[in-house]
């Protein structure tokens, strides 16, 4: 399923239940919280595949869900040749904001694959990590 979530974003989940619900964080939680065969502490994750397309082209990426309105991008991939990561996570931070979700945070191994790229989306306020909290927040 495509969503506009403005003019020039479309955001494709692959998750039946994100795509049926655009994303959208309190449809989702509803129907997770109303879900007899979750635990009933209320904690949920849901992983997606999910393709962000925009004006200058797309990128896809895996992400988790999870119930206290956070997203972790576990894996990134960029579909446009020559071209900086730096605009697809903005707009994946775009995109997220305007369903409802409030955190974003790199899993650990992606970040290990360019710390100096989250580091400087972490600085932005792009991206929260807490590992960069600790070392350059004193």
């Amino acid at each position: 399923m495509l969503d506009e979530i403005d003019d020039d974003i479309v955001i494709y989940f692959s998750d039946p239940l994100m795509s049926k619900w655009s994303g959208d964080f309190s449809d989702v939680d509803k129907v997770m919280k109303d879900d007899i065969h979750q635990d009933p502490s209320g904690l949920w994750m849901i992983s997606s595949l999910v393709e962000i397309r925009h004006r200058f082209g797309a990128s896809s990426f895996l992400l988790h869900f999870y119930n206290d309105k956070s997203v972790c991008i576990y894996e990134h991939k960029i579909k446009r040749a020559n071209a900086s990561n730096l605009s697809d996570i903005q707009f994946l931070k775009h995109a997220i904001t305007c369903c409802g979700w409030k955190k974003m945070y790199p899993y650990h191994s992606e970040v290990d694959k360019n710390v100096d790229f989250w580091k400087s989306l972490w600085e932005t306020g792009i991206i929260e990590y807490d590992k960069f909290e600790k070392i350059y927040s004193r």
